[in-house]
């Protein structure tokens, strides 16, 4: 089979239509089979390029389509079809269903966009809205939707993600605890209530001690497990893995998983180490460790980014060698068009139209991988930088290897826990900004598209009076608009999340010193409390004000239509600025159709200590 992209060979594999049940199953083996050979290629990475292009789909626009425009959706919506098909029984082949509800949904969603695409005056009615005329109705709806999520536990995936959850919380007070510790410790012990402070910062550590090593070895139990499911054969594995030789499988899974299970069994293992004999008098060797421990997690960092710029590079050699292959076909076919005669010439003309379908959804894919890439590269340079700051300040912080004198040893280890505590909190804000930033480029794409589509239609009004062109450009716009509404009240959301965690973080700290310092222990607790129930209410009520669904455009309006041409040149700056909050408009919440990324069942996602 000749390298190419994966999406390429899904457009190939749906050029004949078919509903016969063996060809639909060859069709799936042929796509799994690609993945097999091309690791960087994967049927679910494709699957929801698809199905982001479906996100912008809405029926109210069918109408007004053209029968170029509306085959070329069609074909888009065969492709995705196939893909769900294929993603959907290679989890089925591993035993995992979490997702199948997911998948079922948005293939009869394909189905009714196809039946309305295929048969005249099918039309899909909109979907309504639910609203909340208060907003603690709302924010109660949010909280039992937020708990129902944590008690709810589907599948392995869901464990898994609970568990990091909860260690990422761990993590933030080891480093909170250390930098607290070493400020007490620069404290004269009659300084107000200075020992019982101390007493309540450690009390936590034989909790936080056990969770160090239990959580991880807990975790790295049942990657162990899963993998071992897929590689070994056994009656719970699916005959068509059974055909795969073992060695295969298990690479498979490896490949997968390895991030994960190394991470997990050298942690947990030096954790129960300093836990159980590496402490007290032989403290210092548990420092040793920490470092040497520290340290692999930046070699890792290394291997991650590396692996992944291979991957990526991989994948747009396939796209750039597939587009170079359809434009050599569409030269020869153009050539030829010349030389036939008629009935050639339609034949022809039929097969060079499919060529430019396939070639457009391919430059677009190669500009979406290319811009993701850049995104994941700055957040794995991002993860290595942190791995080796905080080894560097973990270094500082168990100064005690070095010759100094006591008071610079005292001020180095604060120096170091200040430091520990610092790059954490910048890492998780530098992380925080970078998602904004992906956001806003997202929302001036937006809006150059919608500037764009305004100046088309004003050049059509001077140079045509067909009215179809100027309503879907209408519709288009107005679609823009609902677009770019939702990409601004994420972007207010994710932007109120980010501060809120920022600030939570760096107040943990002084908070918890001021409070059980200065203030007898009943009171200090009290305060901690009520600071952690503000802290929780805080997030509900930033999801009950700013969390809205995608919206859906309104059967087509005449009124507004008309209202809308004859303020063209100022309507953007009226309407935009208004409705930017989202509250002015009557939304109608359309479910997304991009479905989650592979979960731990059939992939393992790095993670940095």
């Amino acid at each position: 089979m000749e390298a190419k992209s994966l999406i390429r060979l899904a457009y190939e594999l749906t050029m004949t239509a078919t509903l016969a049940k063996n060809e639909q199953e060859e069709r799936i083996k042929a796509l799994w089979e690609h993945q097999r050979r091309y690791k960087s290629q994967t049927i679910l990475d494709a699957l929801n390029f698809q199905l982001k292009q479906l996100n912008s789909l809405d029926p109210v626009l069918f109408t007004y389509w053209t029968q170029e425009k509306r085959e070329a959706q069609i074909r888009l919506l065969e492709v995705t079809k196939l893909l769900l098909a294929a993603q959907e029984a290679y989890e089925a082949t591993y035993q995992k269903t979490v997702n199948q509800e997911d998948y079922t949904k948005a293939s009869k969603e394909c189905d009714t966009y196809l039946q309305s695409l295929r048969t005249e005056g099918f039309v899909i009615l909109p979907k309504a809205g639910q609203h909340f005329a208060y907003l603690y109705l709302k924010a109660g709806f949010v909280f039992a939707k937020s708990m129902e999520k944590l008690t709810n536990i589907r599948s392995i995936a869901d464990i898994r993600d609970n568990m990091s959850w909860f260690n990422q919380g761990r993590l933030c007070w080891v480093w909170d605890s250390s930098f607290l510790k070493n400020i007490l410790e620069q404290l004269p012990p009659d300084f107000f209530y200075t020992q019982q402070a101390t007493k309540m910062v450690y009390l936590p550590d034989p909790y936080t001690g056990t969770l160090s090593w239990g959580l991880y070895y807990f975790r790295f139990a049942i990657n162990l497990g899963l993998l071992l499911k897929h590689t070994m054969a056994g009656p719970w594995m699916k005959d068509e893995l059974k055909t795969i030789p073992w060695p295969e499988r298990f690479m498979t899974q490896w490949e997968q998983r390895k991030f994960l299970l190394l991470n997990d069994l050298i942690w947990a293992t030096g954790n129960l180490a300093c836990f159980f004999w590496l402490c007290g008098s032989k403290g210092t060797w548990g420092d040793i460790l920490t470092i040497a421990l520290l340290t692999f997690d930046l070699a890792v960092a290394f291997w991650d980014y590396e692996e992944q710029q291979v991957a990526q590079k991989q994948q747009e050699q396939a796209y750039l060698a597939d587009i170079e292959r359809l434009n050599e076909q569409i030269t020869t076919i153009t050539q030829e068009l010349t030389k036939q005669d008629e009935q050639k010439k339609i034949q022809l003309q039929i097969q060079l139209i499919e060529l430019q379908r396939q070639l457009a959804a391919l430059q677009k894919a190669y500009e979406h991988s290319k811009s993701q890439w850049e995104t994941n590269k700055l957040l794995l340079a991002i993860n290595t930088a942190y791995a080796g700051s905080l080894l560097l300040s973990f270094v500082l912080l168990t100064a005690p290897y070095f010759p100094l004198a006591a008071n610079t040893l005292l001020s180095v280890t604060l120096v170091g826990a200040a430091l520990c505590f610092a790059v954490t909190l910048i890492n998780n804000a530098v992380k925080g900004h970078i998602e904004l930033t992906a956001q806003k480029s997202e929302i001036k794409r937006l809006t150059t598209e919608r500037q764009e589509k305004i100046a088309a239609l004003k050049d059509l009004i001077k140079q045509s009076d067909e009215e179809p062109k100027k309503k879907i450009l209408f519709l288009e716009i107005q679609k823009n608009l609902l677009d770019t509404q939702y990409q601004q009240i994420e972007l207010t959301r994710k932007q109120l999340h980010l501060a809120r965690a920022i600030l939570i973080e760096s107040l943990i700290p002084p908070v918890v010193l001021l409070s059980l310092v200065f203030l007898p222990t009943g009171i200090g607790v009290g305060i901690l409390v009520t600071a952690a129930l503000i802290s929780a209410a805080s997030y509900f009520l930033i999801e009950a004000l700013f969390k809205e669904d995608p919206k859906t455009l309104p059967p087509f309006d005449e009124a507004k239509y008309q209202d809308f041409l004859d303020q063209l040149d100022t309507w953007e700056q009226k309407v935009l600025p208004r409705s930017a909050s989202g509250y002015f408009s009557e939304p109608k919440p359309a479910q997304s159709l991009v479905l989650p990324q592979p979960t731990d069942e059939l992939t393992g996602n790095k993670k940095t200590n």
